[in-house]
């Protein structure tokens, strides 16, 4: 599979125009991301926005090519006609700032009657190098694009597609397409409806950890956009990191917290599966890209719905977090790099079977009030980390 990356998005051309306005490196100042939008009857559309740049002109340039990336304009005017419309107009988005604030990369998804009554699903994105008003491109985060995307797309074939249902309308994971993000959790790419779509009829989209990609495919030079990402620090150990980051009661990349409520978290990110009992509450698995291989805990006291119910705990089975990842790492590393465990299980075939996991061993720390399990298989490999009240 031999895929050459070219800058066809129609929002390359735009940034490449922003550059006669912004001649000289923008000065990025305290750079925030708010979010603008409106809401009328059922419809919704809301859109990331810059604000805190020192220079105001980039600034407001950059802002226009968000909103005309993600057609905000169009769908902003759209309203007032399907106000009344079910299902809804919405425009979501989700993405962000990089750690030293001066890369933006976003993603937006436009769903509902956008142009007529027919029903669509359309994803956009956004990615721009703050300090220069320029864009950058999926093939910017590697030393060799060919090569990486030949290799991303063998990894997609022989790994993901096999997890994908087979009732998937539309199941092509290659080409890779040109819509993507970076972010904490890695790189997720976001397909055409016709190439890739959910059971619930929306675009899809893949996430691939920074774990998942090997180390020699990406570009890790100084200055480069991974090291701006700060990609090598979040793969290599820091045991004070990984206490601070997950005290919070969440996984980075993930879009929920201990404590949410279940409900709401359904509604949004829809059910990839029914959900499977295990000893003491339920696992729930969620479509959206971010949820691969990610169950959520919650309480098993009604066979179906949600109301009441809230998130009890955090199982990641796909995870590359400061030393931890999945598949990798093995016990002694993580022993050396944060210590002695408060608690160590060993579950026997049964135990194991109870909780849908392998026969190993379950480590138990504390990041403040959250607790952090840890469960290797039989190998000592790490399989598993848990998230717990």
């Amino acid at each position: 599979m031999k895929r050459r990356f070219r800058p066809t998005c129609p929002l390359v051309c735009l940034c490449c125009a922003i550059l006669l306005i912004c001649l000289s490196p923008a000065g990025i100042g305290e750079t925030v991301l708010t979010e603008q939008g409106i809401d009328l009857g059922t419809a919704s559309v809301h859109w990331p926005a810059l604000a805190g740049m020192e220079d105001t002109e980039a600034q407001s340039a950059l802002n226009r090519a968000i909103r005309q990336a993600c057609r905000a304009e169009d769908y902003t005017a759209r309203v007032a006609a399907v106000m009344d419309a079910d299902p809804p107009l919405t425009l979501t988005w989700e993405g962000g700032l990089s750690p030293d604030g001066g890369l933006l990369s976003c993603a937006m998804l436009a769903e509902g009657p956008l142009e007529s009554e027919r029903i669509r699903s359309v994803w956009y994105t956004v990615n721009l190098d703050l300090n220069t008003g320029e864009p950058f491109t999926l093939g910017d985060l590697f030393t060799d694009a060919d090569e990486a995307f030949d290799r991303i797309g063998e990894y997609l074939e022989e790994e993901i597609l096999p997890e994908m249902s087979a009732h998937l309308m539309n199941c092509a994971l290659t080409p890779l397409p040109d819509g993507f993000r970076v972010g904490p959790e890695g790189l997720t790419l976001y397909y055409p409806f016709s190439q890739l779509s959910t059971l619930s009829d929306r675009a899809g989209a893949v996430t691939l950890s920074w774990g998942e990609i090997p180390e020699d495919l990406l570009n890790l030079s100084e200055g480069s956009i991974c090291d701006r990402l700060g990609v090598m620090r979040r793969l290599g150990g820091d045991a004070d990191a990984l206490t601070e980051t997950l005290a919070g009661g969440g996984l980075p990349g993930l879009p929920c917290t201990l404590g949410d409520g279940m409900e709401a978290l359904v509604s949004q990110y829809r059910l990839l599966c029914d959900p499977d009992l295990y000893d003491g509450g339920r696992y729930i698995q969620l479509e959206d890209s971010r949820f691969r291989q990610v169950y959520l805990m919650t309480d098993a006291l009604r066979e179906k719905g949600f109301n009441g119910s809230t998130l009890n705990g955090i199982r990641c089975d796909r995870f590359a977090l400061y030393g931890l990842i999945t598949g990798r790492t093995e016990r002694a590393e993580a022993l050396e790099m944060l210590g002695e465990p408060y608690a160590t299980v060993t579950l026997d075939a049964e135990a194991a079977e109870a909780m849908r996991l392998t026969e190993g061993t379950s480590d138990y720390y504390r990041c403040g009030d959250i607790r952090l399990r840890l469960h290797y298989d039989s190998g000592d490999i790490l399989a598993s980390l848990f998230l717990l009240p």
